[in-house]
């Protein structure tokens, strides 16, 4: 697997952490699981107070990952792709918790476009 998002938990605060540098962040279908997922958790942690989330080396994220374009094993249509995705990162707006992005280097479309 190419790249990956991690998840520390100092205390109340968590620190997310895309982490694909040869690629400037860029996201894989993978690296958007690891996201969604670490996002599920933290919902479910109520002593969290804060979650930064930053960008390991010089970018924030360059966005989608292009080499993995049309190597999807799974077909899915367009619109369940921008579904899944939506559903994913709306965590965002459902967590407790609020999220600081100390943005450095690209940041570019949310990094779930295709």
């Amino acid at each position: 697997m190419s790249g990956e998002v991690r998840l520390e938990i100092d205390g109340a605060i968590a620190i997310v952490t895309n982490d694909n540098q040869e690629k400037r962040n860029a996201f894989s279908d993978a690296m958007d699981a690891q996201l969604f997922d670490i996002l599920g958790e933290l919902r479910a942690k109520p002593e969290i107070r804060a979650i930064i989330w930053r960008g390991e080396g010089h970018s924030w994220s360059s966005g989608r990952d292009v080499s993995a374009i049309g190597g999807q094993q799974v077909e899915m249509t367009h619109h369940e792709l921008m579904s899944r995705g939506h559903r994913g990162i709306r965590q965002i707006f459902e967590l407790d918790a609020p999220v600081i992005v100390p943005i450095q280097g690209w940041a570019i479309g949310g990094s779930f476009q295709r």
